[in-house]
Order: C-alpha cells, then structure tokens, then sequence
C-alpha cells in the first residue's frame, strides 16, 4: 500500500501533494486545498484494499490545516 500511495503522489499529483510523514501505517500528506477530498478519496482506496482478507481493513482520514487540527 505504501509504495501504491508513494507512486500515485508522485505520479498523478507532483506539485500538488507531498508525503511529510509515515509513522507506521499513519501518513502526513501536505496538499492543495482543491485536491485534498479527491486525493484523500484515491488514498483511502489504496489502502483498504491493499490485500484482501477475511475482514475489511478499515481506513480512516481526516483533512484539515494543520497536524494540530485534527
């Protein structure tokens, strides 16, 4: 799932969005304001169906202005 979220920011969204932070599975992405809710969409994608198993994984996002906001 990490390398899909690397490849798809730098790919569809260089310029746009940066990875600031992963601490495990928790990432930090820095992004325009009129990319955020799509690009959080295709993320949250990305990792839910990372690999399929028995259970969904589940996948929670928040936007916001700042780490300190959310």
């Amino acid at each position: 799932a990490m390398n899909n979220v690397a490849r798809v920011i730098s790919d569809k969204y260089s310029g746009v969005a940066k990875l600031v932070l992963q601490i495990h599975d928790e990432l930090i992405i820095e992004v325009r304001s009129d990319s955020a809710k799509i690009l959080e969409q295709e993320l949250r994608h990305i990792m839910s169906s990372a690999i399929e198993l028995l259970v969904p994984l589940k996948v929670e996002s928040r936007i916001s202005k700042s780490w300190g906001d959310r």
